[in-house]
């Protein structure tokens, strides 16, 4: 593998960024961490921002959660 190509870590982020964006009106990174943690997620706008960007993994409690909102 080159350097320049990073590996990703998920492939969930660019879907969770979708769905996000799709929202009427669309869901800020900040709105849906808060909205993890309301339902007992643990993350926080950071979190979701390397999740949609494939740096960081999700955890199969996390994906629990992402869908229940």
């Amino acid at each position: 593998m080159s350097p320049t190509k990073k590996t990703l870590l998920n492939v969930v982020g660019p879907f969770i960024k979708r769905v996000r964006l799709s929202k009427n009106p669309p869901m800020s990174q900040d709105q849906l961490a808060i909205r993890l943690q309301t339902l007992g997620g643990d993350i926080d706008r950071f979190g979701v921002q390397k999740i949609e960007r494939g740096e960081r993994q999700v955890t199969d409690k996390e994906l629990m959660t992402l869908w229940r909102r």
